[in-house]
C-alpha cells in the first residue's frame, strides 16, 4: 500500500487509487486525461472539512465495500493527517491496514490512556491481542480497563493474562535477538573470510561471482526465515542494531572482493 496514495478526479468525482511518481494518467470512468497532482489535491480538499466529517467516515466505509480496503485506506490516511485525535479514523486506519503492528501500537499510544468506552473495541482486542503483540501488553491492558466494561473486561483481561504467562517462560524479544547475534557474528565472520579468499584466489570472474553469491543468498534466506517468525517485533536493542550494521558492512566487503579479486594479480 506504501507506493500508492488516493485522489479524486476532477472531471467526475470518483475516488482513484493512484500509483506514486505517476504525472498523468486517464481516468477508468470517464476516461478523461488526468494530472495526478490535480487528482491529490481535489481529494485533500474534500477530507479537509470538519462539517463534513461524519459523511467522509461513511464514504470510506462505502468505498471499501466497493473496492475492498487498498483504496479507502489511502483515504484514511489523509483523515487520519487532518483528524489525528479522532479516534473512529484511527480505528479504520488500523483495520484496514490489516491490523499492521506499527499502527497498532501508535493507535493504543494515542489511544489506551482515555477513558471512553467505544463499540469497536472489542474488535481491536480481537485481533490485535495476539502473541506476536505481546511487547504491547503494557498498554493493552490499559485499553481493556478504559474501553471496555464488564463481561468484555473480564474475558479480555484473562486473555491477555493468559498470553504473558504462556510467554514469560521464553520471551520472542530474547530468543529473536539471541538468533540474530548468533547471525551476525558467524555471518560477518564467514564474509571477511570470503572476501580474503576472493582476493586471493585465482579464477575466472564468473566463477568468483558464483562463490559471492552462494554464501549471501543463503544468508539472506536466514534473514527471510527469521523476518517470517519475528518480523513483528516492535524494538531491538542497540547491540543488536550495532551488530546489523557490521554485518552490512561485511557484505559491502564480499561484493568489493569479487571485484579487486579479478583485477589484483599475485
Amino acid at each position: 500500500m506504501a507506493n500508492f496514495t488516493a485522489g479524486v478526479c476532477p472531471k467526475c468525482n470518483e475516488h482513484l487509487l493512484l500509483k506514486q511518481g505517476l504525472n498523468f494518467l486517464v481516468c477508468p470512468l470517464c476516461a478523461e486525461n488526468i494530472i495526478a497532482r490535480e487528482a491529490n489535491e481535489a481529494l485533500e480538499k474534500i477530507y479537509a472539512d470538519p462539517a463534513a466529517l461524519t459523511e467522509n467516515i461513511a464514504q470510506v466505509l462505502r468505498l471499501e465495500k466497493k473496492y475492498g480496503p487498498r483504496l479507502p485506506y489511502q483515504v484514511l490516511l489523509i483523515l487520519k493527517k487532518n483528524f489525528p485525535h479522532n479516534e473512529e479514523v484511527a480505528f479504520l486506519t488500523l483495520k484496514m491496514s490489516g491490523y499492521n503492528s506499527f499502527i497498532l501500537k501508535e493507535y493504543l499510544t494515542n489511544f489506551a490512556k482515555f477513558q471512553k468506552p467505544v463499540s469497536f473495541a472489542a474488535e481491536v482486542l480481537e485481533n490485535g491481542l495476539v502473541p506476536k503483540h505481546w511487547e504491547l501488553a503494557p498498554l493493552f491492558e490499559q485499553y481493556i480497563k478504559n474501553k471496555t466494561a464488564g463481561s468484555t473486561t473480564t474475558r479480555f483481561l484473562e486473555k491477555l493474562r493468559e498470553m504473558n504467562a504462556s510467554i514469560a517462560a521464553n520471551p520472542p524479544q530474547k530468543t529473536a535477538s539471541a538468533l540474530m547475534y548468533t547471525f551476525y557474528i558467524m555471518g560477518s565472520i564467514l564474509n571477511i573470510g570470503l572476501t580474503a579468499t576472493l582476493i586471493i584466489i585465482r579464477i575466472n570472474f564468473a566463477f568468483r561471482l558464483l562463490i559471492a553469491l552462494a554464501p549471501l543468498l543463503l544468508e539472506m534466506f536466514v534473514l527471510y526465515r527469521h523476518a517470517k517468525k519475528y518480523g513483528n517485533r516492535l524494538t531491538i536493542p542497540d547491540r543488536e542494531r550495532a551488530l546489523m550494521v557490521l554485518f552490512m558492512c561485511s557484505i559491502v566487503l564480499v561484493v568489493g572482493g569479487v571485484f579487486v579479486g579479478a583485477l589484483v594479480r599475485w
